[in-house]
C-alpha cells in the first residue's frame, strides 16, 4: 500500500471525529430562556439559541456555521482568544463583563459565562457560552449613580440653604441679609450679577435694596422699576411670575434696555417674584449671566426654597420693625407718663412699675419689686380693695375704678384715683394686673381746706343769723306775737338752706 493511501485513510477518520463533535455540538439544545452559544474550540458557532438570536437580532440560520467574533467588537477580539485559550486548558470563565455587537451594530452590555464541553471520552471538544444581558442592570445603576449625584447634589444645596437660612437671621439689618440671600442665590444658579428690589407700597415701584456686581450706571437706570416696565423686572411685577429671558439680543421687549446690558456685562437674566404669606408680591430676586443661559428646572426649584426664605426673613424683618416701634412708642409712654404705673401677678406682687408710680410712693423702682401692692394699701381701704381685685383675678368684672389711699416709704398718706385691669394670656387665664394710678392727694387736701372753710362760713352764717334774730326780737317786742312767730321761721329756713347748701357741696 502507497504512502498516499496511507495517509487518505488516516484523514478520513479524523474528519469523520470533527463531523461527528460538530453533529453532536449542533445536537444540543440549550433552554429556550438562556442565551446560550454552542461553539467549536475554533469559535465555529454550532449552537444559537432563540433567547441568543433575540438578543442580538441574528436569526439561527443566520449565526450556523459562522465565527462567533461577528457579534464581538473589534477592539474586544483578544477576549475571545483568551475564551478559547482557557477553553482549550479545560478551565472556564464566570460571569465575565463585556460589549457584544447587535445586528444593527449596536453595543450590548453582556456578562459572559464560558465552559467547557467534553465529549463522552472525556476529550474538549468544544465551549457552551451563557450570554446575560446586563443592559437593564447597567442602566439602571446608571440611574442609580444619576440620583445618588441628584441627592447629593440637593442635600448640599439643602445644607447650603441651611448655612444662608442661619446667617441670615442673625443679619444687624435688613439690607446685610438680603445681600446674604442674593449673594448665595447668584452662587446657586451660576450666575454673574444680580439685585434685589423691594416694592415701595406707597408708589408701587420697585427699588434696588441689594446688588452684587454692578457699577453705578445700571443701578442709576434701574433706581425705580414701574409696573409698566417691560424689563425683566417690570414684567415680573406685572405677571406676578418668574421671567426668564434667555438672549436680551433677541428679545423684542427688552430693546429699550439692551444698551444697558450691553454696558453692564449681561446677555441673560432671570427674575422671580418674592412673595408674602399673603400671596402679594415683597419684591424681585434678579440674577444675570455674561452669555445666553437658561437655568435648569432643578436650579430654579432650588432657587425657589431661597427666594422663599428671603419672603420670610422681609416679613419678618418688617414685623420686627413695627414692633420695635410700638415698643419704643410704649416704652416713651410708659417712661415719661405723669400717671403711675404698676404691673402685678394675681396675687399683688410687683413685676414692674414706672418712673412716675415709684416716684409718687416715695420708692425706688427696684424696692417696689420686693413688695405687694395690697401692703402698701391705708388699712381702712385694703379690704374693700383686695376684694375688687379677686372679683377681678375670677373675671366676675372685667376692671374696676377706686378711690383709695397708699402708705408711702416715709409714713405718709396719699390719696389715689386707679383704674385697675386684667391681662390674660392666649387662652383667657389671667396673667397680670395692670394699675393706671393718678395721685390726687393734693385735691383731696384742697377739698378738705374747702370743706373746712365752708363749714366755718356756715357757723359764722349761722352766728349772724341768730345776731339778727336777736336783734329783730328787740327791736318789735311790742309787735304781736303772730308777727315774731313768723319772722322767727323764716330766719330758721334760711339758716336751714344754708346747712343744705354746705351739705351738697360735699355729698
Amino acid at each position: 500500500m502507497s504512502g498516499q493511501a496511507l495517509h487518505v485513510r488516516a484523514e478520513k477518520p479524523a474528519r469523520r471525529r470533527e463531523e461527528g463533535i460538530a453533529e453532536r455540538l449542533g445536537t444540543i439544545k440549550p433552554p429556550s430562556l438562556d442565551a446560550t452559544v454552542n461553539k467549536t474550540l475554533d469559535g465555529v458557532v454550532m449552537g444559537w439559541s432563540e433567547a441568543v438570536a433575540r438578543l442580538f437580532g441574528y436569526r439561527q440560520e443566520e449565526m450556523q456555521g459562522q465565527s462567533i467574533r461577528r457579534i464581538i467588537p473589534p477592539d474586544r477580539q483578544h477576549e475571545e482568544d483568551h475564551f478559547l485559550a482557557k477553553i482549550a486548558a479545560g478551565e472556564g470563565i464566570q460571569q465575565f463583563e463585556t460589549i457584544r455587537l447587535h445586528k444593527n451594530g449596536a453595543p450590548i452590555s453582556v456578562a459572559v459565562t464560558v465552559s467547557p464541553m467534553k465529549d463522552a471520552s472525556g476529550k474538549i471538544v468544544g465551549a457552551t457560552t451563557i450570554i446575560r444581558d446586563q443592559s437593564h442592570r447597567h442602566q439602571a445603576e446608571m440611574l442609580l449613580h444619576e440620583a445618588e449625584a441628584r441627592l447629593a447634589s440637593e442635600a448640599s444645596a439643602l445644607r447650603r440653604l441651611n448655612d444662608v437660612s442661619s446667617r441670615l437671621w442673625l443679619a444687624g439689618s435688613l439690607r446685610e441679609g438680603l445681600q446674604e440671600m442674593l449673594s448665595a442665590s447668584i452662587e446657586l444658579l451660576g450666575a454673574d450679577k444680580g439685585n434685589i428690589q423691594l416694592i415701595d407700597a406707597s408708589r408701587h415701584v420697585l427699588t434696588i435694596a441689594a446688588q452684587q456686581g454692578f457699577a453705578h450706571a445700571f443701578l442709576d437706570f434701574f433706581s425705580e422699576v414701574s409696573v409698566r416696565d417691560d424689563s425683566a423686572c417690570g414684567r415680573a411685577l406685572r405677571s406676578g411670575e418668574r421671567i426668564i429671558i434667555e438672549d436680551v439680543e433677541a428679545d423684542e421687549g427688552y430693546a429699550p434696555f439692551r444698551k444697558v446690558a450691553a454696558e453692564a456685562g449681561y446677555r441673560a437674566v432671570q427674575t422671580t417674584p418674592i412673595m408674602g404669606r399673603d400671596g402679594n408680591p415683597l419684591g424681585m430676586l434678579s440674577a444675570h449671566f455674561a452669555q445666553i443661559h437658561r437655568p435648569s428646572e432643578q436650579e430654579l426649584n432650588r432657587l425657589d426654597l431661597y427666594v422663599r426664605q428671603a419672603g420670610y426673613f422681609i416679613e419678618r424683618w418688617h414685623a420686627d420693625k413695627a414692633l420695635r416701634e410700638s415698643e419704643q412708642r410704649y416704652r416713651g409712654v410708659y417712661e415719661h407718663a405723669g400717671t403711675g404705673i404698676a404691673i402685678t401677678d394675681t396675687q399683688g406682687r410687683y413685676l414692674a412699675c414706672n418712673p412716675a408710680y415709684a416716684k409718687m410712693l416715695g420708692y425706688r423702682e427696684g424696692e417696689l419689686l420686693g413688695l405687694d401692692l395690697p401692703s402698701l394699701v391705708h388699712a381702712e381701704d385694703r379690704a374693700t380693695n383686695w376684694l375688687e381685685m379677686e372679683r377681678l383675678v375670677a373675671q366676675d368684672i372685667p376692671e374696676f375704678e377706686t378711690l383709695n389711699r397708699y402708705v408711702g416709704k416715709s409714713g405718709q398718706t396719699i390719696w389715689v384715683h386707679k383704674h385697675v385691669s386684667l391681662m390674660k394670656d392666649e387662652k383667657g387665664r389671667p396673667t397680670n394686673i395692670v394699675a393706671l394710678v393718678t395721685d390726687i392727694t393734693e385735691r383731696k387736701l384742697a377739698e378738705e381746706r374747702i370743706h373746712l372753710l365752708m363749714r366755718e362760713v356756715n357757723h359764722r352764717a349761722k352766728n349772724m343769723l341768730a345776731v339778727v334774730q336777736a336783734i329783730a326780737c328787740q327791736t318789735i317786742a311790742a309787735t304781736p306775737d303772730g308777727f315774731l312767730l313768723r319772722f322767727g321761721e323764716r330766719v330758721h329756713a334760711l339758716a336751714t338752706s344754708q346747712d343744705l347748701l354746705v351739705k351738697h357741696e360735699f355729698c
